[in-house]
């Protein structure tokens, strides 16, 4: 199975949806991604929302390069130092275009925030199930994910300072409901229950999530 597929396979069954959608149909090359409104060519991967009326457009730009290392080196088959970060930066454009289609089919708005939280709890949360299935530890794939992902976290020296506080608040929020999964569940062999948690937290709306943090 292909990257991309198998990103968003594995969110849409994480959160139990069904968007109707391929992202592949959605991915935009480097050239069309320039052309459109608000592109921004530091980023590795940027998804591209436009309502008219009615109507929602969506485009989604991975950079090549990140792609071709997880087709080469796919976490499927193993999740380890040398494509995780390739991983997360596919997952989150992966993460953004399936919450947005699936609250647009919903009829319900997202906001920037909840797609920052909603992404950094999806990396943590699949590649968790990945290493776990992979035969590592669930309690020390926890503990190391919590490490790399939300403690050794730098925000992208391009990111405007406007935008920076958002980054960081939804750094903060992700980080605090993954620590308490970890807790929760970190010892525990049930991944059903995992999964039913991550399936309630997706649905809250964004002033619960940021009263958890």
């Amino acid at each position: 199975m292909g990257i991309l597929s198998f990103l968003q396979q594995s969110i849409e069954r994480l959160h139990a949806v069904d968007t109707k959608l391929d992202v592949r149909s959605y991915l935009v090359d480097s050239q069309t991604r320039s052309v459109i409104p608000g592109a921004r060519v530091d980023l590795l991967e940027q998804l591209f929302v436009r309502e008219d009326g009615d109507e929602l457009e969506i485009a989604l730009y991975v950079d090549p390069s990140v792609l071709g290392d997880l087709e080469r080196d796919h976490p499927r088959q193993r999740l380890h130092a040398g494509n995780l970060e390739s991983y997360c930066v596919a997952l989150e454009g992966i993460s953004h275009f399936v919450l947005v289609a699936w609250r647009a089919r919903l009829g319900w708005p997202v906001t920037a925030l909840e797609l920052e939280i909603q992404a950094e709890v999806d990396k943590f949360v699949t590649a968790w199930q990945l290493l776990v299935q992979q035969g590592a530890s669930r309690h020390d794939a926890a503990r190391a994910l919590l490490q790399q992902l939300f403690e050794s976290w730098s925000l992208n020296d391009g990111v405007p300072d406007g935008e920076a506080e958002r980054y960081h608040t939804a750094n903060r929020a992700a980080r605090t409901y993954c620590a308490g999964l970890a807790h929760r569940f970190g010892r525990d062999r049930n991944s059903h229950r995992i999964e039913h948690d991550v399936r309630t937290y997706v649905r809250r709306n964004l002033a619960d999530k940021l009263r958890a943090a």
